[in-house]
């Protein structure tokens, strides 16, 4: 995985585990396959207890993002969300940015996710347009994706700069509204099917 924008023959590439169940296998089970063994499952699980949430920290992040360029170009909850046809992270040294979506290179969509249950806050927006800004991106739709949701002072900055504010509960609203599209678009499909067969 390259960071987003990159050519294809750029350095600095990251190998990533794309499956979450490969992630989760190798995160958690294969390590500690010899206490698995000797019937120590209960230590195992302790730990997975204690360290779940920053496995599923990346895999809400990806979700997040193919949610997202699942909304290129449509209007839900009010909300009309750029139009994009490509999706991902990008990094440079110690930074990093979860959300960048653009339109044929052009960078429309620029964000942050957190799986964290605490509220996004002010100096959480401090520090990603910090980063932006020496990133040198420009003009792009800011999104911030927040689990624990977001303080009135970040609510304040987001909104005053165009920005979306999403946490769960538009998140559910939204993947409802995906899934009734997706149902409705498969009905259209079999009926045109059908149509087409009856004709023949």
């Amino acid at each position: 995985m390259l960071p987003f924008g990159s050519k294809p023959t750029a350095r600095g590439a990251k190998y990533v585990l794309v499956d979450p169940f490969y992630k989760f296998w190798f995160r958690y089970v294969y390590p500690n396959a010899d206490l698995i063994d000797i019937g120590r499952g209960e230590v195992v699980q302790e730990f997975i207890l204690e360290d779940l949430s920053n496995h599923v920290g990346p895999i809400f992040e990806e979700i997040i993002r193919q949610t997202i360029l699942a909304l290129s170009g449509k209007e839900v909850l009010g909300i009309l969300f750029p139009k994009i046809n490509s999706i991902g992270v990008w990094w440079k040294k110690d930074k990093e940015i979860d959300l960048m979506g653009a339109w044929n290179r052009k960078i429309k969509i620029i964000g942050e996710i957190t799986w964290s249950a605490k509220p996004y806050n002010s100096k959480d927006i401090d520090e990603i347009i910090t980063t932006i800004k020496q990133a040198g991106f420009k003009g792009a739709k800011l999104i911030i994706v927040s689990r624990g949701g977001v303080t009135r002072g970040a609510k304040h900055y987001i909104e005053e700069h165009n920005g979306i504010i999403l946490t769960i509960k538009e998140l559910s609203t939204i993947w409802d509204e995906l899934y009734k599209q997706e149902k409705q678009q498969h009905i259209k499909i079999n009926n045109k099917k059908n149509k087409n067969r009856q004709t023949l």
